[in-house]
C-alpha cells in the first residue's frame, strides 16, 4: 500500500532534524539565509557523495528523536529569538524537554564555572542562583559538575534552563540524571543533538555557546585559565553579553582565568542578584 507523502511543513522539520544529526550549521551552505530550504540542503548533502551510506531517512530521524524529546525549529512560536546572536552557528533546531517559553523572556542569568570547583565557588554559585531565582529570574547552565551543578540544584523547583551536550536520552554527566529530570519538570532541558548522540569536545563547546546565547547576563563564578569554563567568557564577548565575576573569588588559585578577565576589563565584579539584569544586551 503506497504511503502518503508528508506535508511540506513536516518534510521541512524532518530535514532540519536530519541535517542537525550529521552536520553543524556552519557546514551547511546558506543555512541562515531567509530563503534556506532544508529539504533541498538534505538532498544536496546525500547526493554530494554517492558512496555515503546514511542509516535513516529524515522522517525516521525526526520520529526516533521525538520518542525522547520534541524538535523545535525557528518556525515554532517558542523559538528563542536571541539565538540569532550565534550567527553562522545558529542551530537549525533544538531538542527540548519541558517548557521552552521562558527561554525567550530575556531575564535569564547563566551561572557557570569550573568543573573541579573549590568549595567556596560551589557555595557562592548556590547562593547566587538562589538569589537570582528569588528575584524571579531564570537560571541557566549546563549540568557540568562543580559550579553548574550547584547552581541548578540550588534553585529547583524554580525555573531553570539546562543545556546538555549530548542527546536527551541520558544526562551528561550521568550522575546528574536526577537534576536533568527535575529541570525538565520545572523549566526546560535543551540539546543540539538527537537521542543517543554521545558527548564530544565539540558538543561541549557548542553547549557552552548555546548556554550564553540563551542568557541575557553571564556570571563566571570561577575559572582556571585555559579550562573549559573559559569558553563561556569567549562566547559572552562574541555575543556582547555582560560578563560578571564574584570579586571575592578572584584571588583563589582556581580563578586564574577569572582574575585575568577582571584585570583586562573583559568582566566586571558581580553585583547583587537584583542588579544582574540592569545592563541591556
Amino acid at each position: 500500500m503506497p504511503t502518503t507523502p508528508a506535508a511540506p511543513a513536516t518534510r521541512q522539520r524532518a530535514a532540519r532534524a536530519a541535517l542537525s544529526a550529521y552536520l553543524t550549521p556552519e557546514e551547511i551552505p546558506a543555512a541562515q539565509s531567509p530563503d534556506f530550504d532544508p529539504v533541498t540542503a538534505w538532498q544536496a548533502y546525500t547526493y554530494r557523495d554517492h558512496t555515503r551510506q546514511l542509516p535513516h531517512r529524515p522522517e525516521t530521524v525526526l520520529d526516533r528523536g521525538e520518542l525522547t524529546a520534541r524538535f523545535v525549529t525557528p518556525a515554532d512560536s517558542q523559538w528563542p529569538a536571541a539565538l540569532t546572536d550565534l550567527g553562522p552557528a545558529c542551530p537549525l533546531g533544538l531538542w527540548v524537554r519541558g517548557d521552552l517559553t521562558h527561554a525567550a523572556t530575556g531575564n535569564t542569568v547563566a551561572i557557570v564555572g569550573n568543573r573541579a570547583a573549590s568549595q567556596h565557588a560551589v557555595t557562592e554559585a548556590a547562593l547566587l542562583a538562589y538569589d537570582v531565582a528569588a528575584q524571579g529570574h531564570t537560571v541557566s547552565s549546563t549540568l557540568a559538575l562543580g559550579v553548574e551543578t550547584a547552581a541548578q540544584d540550588a534553585v529547583m523547583p524554580a525555573r531553570t534552563i539546562a543545556v546538555i551536550p549530548r542527546g536527551l536520552d541520558r544526562c551528561h554527566p550521568h550522575s546528574n540524571d536526577r537534576i536533568m529530570r527535575r529541570a525538565a519538570d520545572h523549566g526546560c532541558v535543551i540539546s543540539l543533538h538527537t537521542a543517543h548522540t554521545p558527548t564530544t569536545i565539540t558538543s561541549l563547546r557548542r553547549a557552552a555557546w548555546l548556554t550564553v546565547a540563551l542568557a541575557r547576563t553571564v556570571v563566571l563564578v570561577e575559572a582556571i585559565e585555559r579550562s573549559p569554563a573559559m569558553e563561556y567568557a569567549r562566547a559572552a564577548r562574541a555575543m556582547n553579553r555582560p560578563l560578571y565575576i564574584p570579586q571575592q573569588l578572584a584571588d583563589d588559585p582556581r580563578s586564574t582565568g577569572s582574575r585575568r578577565l577582571l584585570a583586562e576589563g573583559h568582566a566586571r565584579p558581580c553585583p547583587r542578584a537584583s542588579e544582574l539584569l540592569s545592563d541591556a544586551v
